[in-house]
């Protein structure tokens, strides 16, 4: 498992914490998760536990394979940013060795921080950057930090 592109991929993009959350999806979804049902076109696939004891819950995993996008019931990414163990089972299912790189987000990556630091531009929740001179970092940081939570909140 520890060879697998997918996770070479994730350990250099994302930090320690993030990549042991990551990994973990990784390991549920290839360990724990059996396809039930997939489409002809293997666009659209059904799974759910192998331990029919932890729970009956069916999930659908709807795979775009020209655009590279998925679609899945869980909402794990929207939640968190990062894809659920019910994507990386049919990834592996569909031999994809990288994550497409929209499933990549810049804010949740090693170098977050660093970048928020080093005055570089910073995309911000919508498609325009902005650029930051003649603040202090730690203003900086916290400015960001409070219009993030503000924008998560109204999200809810």
């Amino acid at each position: 498992m520890k060879s697998s592109p997918i996770l070479k991929q994730a350990a250099k993009f994302y930090s320690r914490k993030l990549y042991s959350f990551f990994e973990e999806e990784f390991l549920h979804g290839l360990g724990g998760l059996c396809i039930d049902h997939s489409s002809p076109d293997s666009s659209t696939f059904s799974m759910k536990n192998i331990d029919h004891s932890l729970d009956s819950h069916m999930w659908t995993v709807l795979f775009n394979s020209s655009e590279g996008t998925i679609q899945y019931s869980c909402a794990k990414f929207k939640m968190m940013g990062l894809l659920c163990s019910h994507c990386m089972r049919v990834m592996r299912k569909l031999d994809v060795v990288n994550i497409p790189q929209k499933y990549l987000i810049p804010r949740l990556s090693s170098s977050a921080r660093k970048d928020l630091y080093s005055r570089l531009k910073i995309q911000r929740m919508g498609n325009n950057t902005y650029t930051w001179n003649h603040v202090s970092h730690n203003m900086i940081f916290r400015n960001y930090i409070c219009r993030f939570v503000y924008h998560i909140s109204t999200e809810a």
